[in-house]
């Protein structure tokens, strides 16, 4: 599948959490629609604000609207580490699938709990990624418990994530 650079905060926010890491890419891919977004980009038709508003207004009108009751499709997704670790090449995955509404809105909600919990990991004021605030193996562990989304570290999706219980 093609993938581009999305642009994300990840790349700067990571290494500064975990010093250990010294290049992060974030790279994405929207399956069938790849091709319409990369055309709008080649094209400039997505390069200021206006412009953005103006096709994402043409879109709307000319792609089918959801309908009531119908869920929207899966999507997939997959997150690849690679790097050194102990003088050896380690490659880790972590994959799963699930709707977008669910599986980007439930973690922002959970987050967001256990920031109003004061469920966070640092106490100096700033402004922080959400890898630097927030435990992530409760997070997963929350989402999986609250939502029975998983996550698994093989493409088959046969080898469900393990959490550590002792983790927090």
């Amino acid at each position: 599948m093609r993938v581009w650079n999305a642009g994300h905060a990840e790349p700067v926010t990571l290494p500064r959490h975990f010093p250990s890491l010294e290049e992060v890419a974030y790279l994405m891919s929207v399956g069938a629609w790849t091709h319409l977004f990369l055309w709008l980009g080649r094209l400039r038709l997505t390069s200021t604000p206006e412009r953005i508003d103006r096709v994402a207004n043409i879109l709307a009108r000319l792609l089918p609207a959801p309908k009531e009751g119908v869920p929207e499709p899966l999507g997939a997704l997959r997150v690849d580490v690679k790097g050194i670790k102990d003088n050896q090449s380690v490659h880790f995955m972590l994959c799963g699938v699930g709707r977008m509404r669910q599986a980007t809105g439930m973690p922002l909600a959970l987050g967001a709990i256990m920031l109003a919990k004061g469920q966070v990991l640092v106490s100096e004021g700033g402004v922080y990624g959400p890898e630097a605030a927030i435990d992530p193996v409760a997070l997963l562990r929350d989402l999986r418990e609250k939502t029975g989304l998983q996550a698994y570290i093989d493409v088959g999706m046969t080898q469900p994530l393990e959490l550590d219980p002792t983790q927090s």
